[in-house]
């Protein structure tokens, strides 16, 4: 599954010139395989479109983090 998230409208120059851009915080996508009751395998995706999305609200720039994957294996006792 891919999500996403709406935070605002950006919006740039002015007159005619003006356009509106939505903003998405974050798309991320996840895999869960189950073997058994014991083990697991889960793949997650972060940041899925590669985007550099500015996700400050005031004048300093904090930017999302690059595309990235966390795969994980667990056994339950």
């Amino acid at each position: 599954m891919v999500y996403g998230r709406f935070v605002e409208s950006k919006i740039s120059g002015t007159g005619r010139n003006r356009s509106v851009t939505p903003t998405f915080e974050y798309t991320y996508g996840g895999v869960v395989y189950n073997a058994d009751k014991q083990n697991s395998i889960s793949l997650t995706l972060d940041n899925l479109l590669n985007r550099e999305d500015n996700l400050s609200h005031s004048g300093s720039e904090y930017y999302s983090t690059p595309f990235n994957f966390l795969l994980s294996y667990n056994y339950k006792f």
